[in-house]
């Protein structure tokens, strides 16, 4: 079985396990909400998912797992909730769909939860729906726990369509982050922020499931068998163009690529989810790969020179970083990207320029140090 395999029979297992309903409710039992568990795409939001996932499969508590449903009916709906405070928010705070799937999809939440009646909630929150049922579990007053992907409405150049404006946004998530008995930030800037909005804060880094850290060791075990014999010829762009301010930061770059004389002579290679749209950049030194299957991209990480990655600022944390990083990749960033500023020591070359220098872009840093697996924070401590 490949480790691939072993992953996604590992997730199957822990879909399975989650929702047995044999097992006892005891004192510990937590009901989890993830964001991007059942995606197909292996995007750096549901290996997020799939970390946080594995650490509570580790935990000594009992889990529940919240699967999504389009529609439940559940007459506790408006008893618990109340028409006044649905009427409220709908008019101050969601759009027209924002409403409906607060109303539609919350009944189903809203159902199992007053039928499970668990200890505590863990929630994922990524934009739309898991920001409205954080908000749910909010109502019905069970102690939760949150896991925010980014601090949406600091995110640039991005509009939720759930939301009446992006201030909506704001409102909604600081009174979910105020209210959430501890919230699991994913950066230190990240977990800054959470401090100056009144959030009981605990940091838990991003770090690859087991199976996927096996893989990364294996890219790193054959890129320095390759190394050693080869001399690598081109740069690797990599990242999703489903991610807005990846997407920004993709096309930057390439521009940047196209309008200097100075690097035509240096071959670069752009992958990742939906980075075919970028078609139109293709030039003698500029191959557009798109999107890649494991095998090709793993081909492609051993085989690269190194990674050219530029991105704007935002919150969260790039998953990627810490990938390439186990891999033995060293990385040049370009950006105002705060969250690597200090991270030389792990191959992670921070260039905050726009147009760096030539000598500045194509001179990476060795790996000297590689990241290492985060605990999961005490939960009972914070929801009990």
């Amino acid at each position: 079985m490949s480790a691939t395999e072993m992953a996604n029979h590992k997730l199957q297992l822990l879909d399975t396990t989650l929702n047995v309903q044999t097992v006892p409710l005891a004192a510990k039992t937590v009901f989890y909400i993830p964001a991007f568990l059942q995606d197909a795409n292996r995007h750096g939001g549901k290996r997020r998912s799939e970390q946080l996932a594995e650490a509570l499969l580790e935990s000594s508590n009992h889990i529940r797992i919240f699967r999504y449903k389009t529609f439940s009916f559940s007459p506790y709906w408006f008893c618990v909730l109340g028409k006044r405070s649905f009427v409220y928010w709908t008019a101050r705070r969601l759009s027209l769909r924002g409403a409906l799937g607060y109303l539609l999809y919350g009944m189903a939440l809203a159902k199992e939860l007053t039928r499970l009646k668990p200890q505590a909630v863990v929630v994922e929150t990524a934009p739309r729906l898991t920001m409205l049922y954080a908000d749910i579990v909010r109502k019905l007053r069970i102690p939760y726990c949150l896991v925010p992907h980014n601090i949406e409405f600091m995110v640039p150049g991005k509009h939720d369509s759930t939301f009446a404006s992006n201030f909506a946004v704001y409102a909604w998530e600081a009174t979910l982050f105020q209210s959430a008995k501890k919230v699991l930030p994913i950066s230190s800037l990240d977990e800054t922020v959470l401090k100056c909005l009144g959030a009981n804060t605990a940091p838990f880094s991003y770090f690859p499931t087991q199976a996927t850290y096996q893989q990364f060791q294996q890219i790193a075990d054959k890129r320095q068998q390759f190394q050693a014999q080869n001399h690598s010829r081109f740069v690797l762009i990599l990242g999703s163009a489903a991610n807005a301010p990846n997407r920004r930061g993709i096309k930057s770059l390439l521009e940047y690529i196209k309008s200097s004389a100075a690097l035509k002579s240096k071959h670069f290679k752009v992958a990742g989810h939906f980075t075919e749209q970028f078609a139109n950049y293709r030039a003698d030194n500029i191959d557009i790969a798109g999107t890649l299957d494991e095998e090709t991209l793993h081909k492609l990480l051993i085989e690269c020179e190194f990674v050219l990655l530029r991105q704007p600022q935002t919150t969260g944390f790039m998953t990627r970083l810490v990938e390439l990083n186990l891999c033995g990749i060293p990385v040049v960033l370009l950006g105002s990207y705060v969250q690597a500023e200090s991270l030389a020591d792990f191959g992670i070359k921070y260039l905050d320029s726009e147009k760096p220098s030539i000598e500045d872009l194509l001179s990476p840093i060795p790996v000297l140090q590689k990241f290492t697996k985060p605990l999961l924070p005490d939960l009972e401590m914070g929801l009990t």
